[in-house]
């Protein structure tokens, strides 16, 4: 599998393949509830707001939405370029699209059309991973050469941190309020948690080896992180945004 990502509610998994096969999981049972298929490789995936709709970039270039429960494509946009990774903006509006060059497209994707491209490989080398703000006003990225917050309207840089050493940064994700931004840095086994417009690191979460993935839970309050050993984290750091029920 090419990569694997939760649902909105938790409660089922999508993932896929690049032999151009998605799958949907009920995993708590172990249950399949949907599979699609395209003639050509999955590169990634990511689930809209709400679960209804996929989101998968498949090795022609283009992007495929899926309405997965009838098992059909309801949209494609065509950015002509290999798709890296995708990424919803939480109200389902915006859709973040990282092209194999570095570059990233802000898309609205209902009208299929474009409504920003930033040339990310200038400040942080070709993406690894890229995150869309709660608000969807900001951008992160994160690369080989360090992370930054982008004003994607603006077509301007907000922040950056320079990475320390040759491997960058592997993951980046926004808090629940948009105000801190968390970068997981391989080389380091850590994860660093910014205050970006301050420009003051908050914490720093240790992973075992390797940190390599990372998360925020849906009430802002917990920071999920995983590295090359067989352990999974979960963190409480302090966080601005976060909601305790």
């Amino acid at each position: 599998m090419q990569q694997a990502v939760f649902s909105p509610d938790g409660s089922l998994v999508l993932a896929a393949a690049g032999s151009g096969k998605a799958y949907v999981w009920r995993w708590r049972d172990g249950k399949q509830v949907a599979s699609l298929s395209e003639p050509f490789g999955f590169d990634g995936a990511v689930f809209g707001p709400g679960g209804r709709l996929a989101a998968l970039p498949a090795d022609d270039g283009t992007i495929r939405l899926w309405d997965w429960r009838a098992g059909r494509v309801v949209g494609v946009l065509n950015p002509g370029d290999e798709q890296r990774a995708v990424e919803f903006s939480r109200d389902g509006r915006l859709l973040a699209a990282q092209d194999e060059d570095g570059s990233v497209r802000i898309w609205d994707w209902r009208r299929q059309r474009v409504l920003a491209k930033l040339d990310a490989h200038s400040a942080t080398g070709s993406p690894n991973a890229i995150a869309l703000s709660p608000d969807g006003r900001f951008l992160a990225t994160a690369g080989q050469l360090g992370a930054a917050v982008w004003d994607w309207r603006a077509r301007r840089v907000l922040w950056v941190k320079t990475a320390i050493d040759q491997y960058g940064y592997s993951a980046v994700a926004f808090s629940r309020d948009g105000r801190e931004v968390a970068v997981s840095e391989s080389d380091d086994d850590a994860v660093h948690l910014w205050d970006w417009r301050r420009a003051r690191q908050v914490a720093v979460l240790r992973e075992g080896e390797g940190s390599v993935g990372l998360a925020v839970s849906p009430n802002g309050c917990l920071v999920a992180t995983a590295g090359y050993d067989p352990w999974a984290r979960v963190w409480a750091p302090p966080l601005s945004g976060c909601r305790r029920s």
